[in-house]
């Protein structure tokens, strides 16, 4: 009879993400996965059909939670300033997880991507936000959200990654 496992997607998950972030991308292999998990090959095979594809979810799941963080702020009293200061934090933690990791598939597998289809919920939340600063009287300048959103993002992410300014000179450039 076969032994029945409770939760084998996420223990793969939260196998696979404990590798990633200690070794690397190309350490972690389907082989020592299912050794962490306690499974046979073929089960992990089961949930995820390649590398990769675990990957991608490993990733999905993380930044997810920034997404999450925006949807909690959106009725939060803090000021518009204070509420970017906390998607920055997100986002700064998210990449100090994975920017390696981003290079590394870049450098295996090229750097071909979906750009906007990856990141359109969360411009799409953060433009809500938005939406509802305006409406509350935060922002005065009229500006189309998910413009705003997409800009506030990829600098958010470039300051990220280079920390050519601070957060508070990035806020004061805005000014709204």
């Amino acid at each position: 009879m076969p032994k029945i496992l409770e939760n084998v997607k996420d223990t793969i998950l939260k196998e696979s993400k404990k590798i990633l972030l200690k070794e690397n991308y190309k350490a972690l292999n389907i082989r020592q996965i299912a050794k962490c998990c306690n499974i046979g090959i073929g089960t992990f095979y089961n949930y995820f059909s390649t590398k990769d594809e675990l990957v991608m979810e490993i990733l999905k799941n993380d930044f997810n939670k920034s997404i999450d963080l925006i949807e909690q702020l959106k009725n939060n009293s803090l000021s518009f300033k204070e509420k970017l200061g906390q998607i920055y934090k997100s986002f700064d933690l998210f990449l100090g997880d994975y920017i390696s990791v981003f290079y590394e598939i870049s450098s295996v597998k090229g750097t071909k991507c979906k750009r906007n289809t990856d990141f359109s919920n969360l411009y799409k939340c953060l433009g809500e936000l938005i939406d509802i600063e305006k409406n509350n009287g935060t922002i005065k300048k009229d500006v189309n959200c998910y413009d705003f959103a997409h800009f506030i993002v990829s600098n958010l992410f470039y300051l990220t990654k280079t920390h050519y300014i601070s957060f508070e000179q990035f806020y004061n450039f805005l000014n709204i």
